[in-house]
């Protein structure tokens, strides 16, 4: 809701916040104690900082990047379309990391590095465990994935409807936000990249039920598209490489 020159916001437990409306060289948010971390930085940080960028040239792009050999790989694309697994990729390969699903790039066509944390669940440690011994001791994430299985494999049961449904529910929970959290790329031995690197490849990932070849081709790179270098289908999701 409005009043007057601010916006008034309400989180899933009822906290409020208030937004400026007018954008000046300091933005003051003004929120109660009960406002959660998660939706202040999810919700409402992400549309002022696309404000703010604006005034200097970028933009702040729902993304994954890392620096190879010089040049920024962008991995760009639908929630869950696999943009911090194509990432994991890069910095396995010796890539430096610029930035995980959020990355600014400006009108120059440069990658800065916007050093968040790395948003890592089960199914990314289970892709590439070159990750696990960095993150967990080996014992905690065999107990981890295996209680995390187990409780998966009930819950699909359709006679698992009793009274230890609720039980399973709660061990599949517990066991996956263990295996889910934000890591520093320092804690995970990866190296970070200190400065903007030029844009070398744009990926776009999408599922296949959300993007159709037409739609690219006519009207959603049109003007900035040079080139589909490749086009496959990996693992049941529309892969997309372009050449900006």
């Amino acid at each position: 809701t409005l009043d007057g020159d601010r916006m008034l916001v309400r989180a899933w437990n009822g906290a409020r916040a208030a937004l400026p409306l007018e954008m000046d060289d300091r933005t003051v948010v003004e929120f109660e104690p009960e406002m959660p971390p998660a939706f202040l930085f999810n919700t409402l940080f992400p549309p002022l900082l696309r404000r703010h960028l604006r005034r200097e040239g970028k933009a702040l792009l729902h993304a994954s990047a890392a620096e190879v050999d010089g040049h920024a790989e962008v991995f760009c694309g639908w929630a869950h379309a696999g943009k911090t697994s194509a990432l994991l990729g890069a910095l396995r390969d010796g890539g430096r990391y610029l930035g995980d699903d959020k990355v600014v790039i400006d009108r120059d066509g440069c990658v800065h590095p916007c050093l968040l944390r790395l948003n890592l669940f089960g199914y990314n440690f289970e892709q590439h465990p070159w990750l696990v011994r960095r993150a967990f001791r080996p014992a905690r994430y065999r107990w981890l994935s295996w209680w995390n299985r187990r409780a998966q494999s009930a819950l699909r049961r359709p006679w698992s409807k009793g009274p230890l449904r609720g039980g399973w529910e709660s061990v599949e929970y517990v066991t996956k936000t263990g295996l889910h959290n934000r890591y520093r790329p320092e804690a995970l031995e990866i190296p970070v990249a200190d400065a903007p690197v030029p844009l070398g490849t744009f990926h776009v990932l999408a599922p296949l039920p959300e993007l159709e070849l037409g739609d690219l081709a006519l009207g959603f790179f049109e003007g900035s598209l040079h080139s589909i270098v490749e086009l496959r289908d990996v693992e049941h999701q529309f892969f997309v490489t372009l050449i900006i």
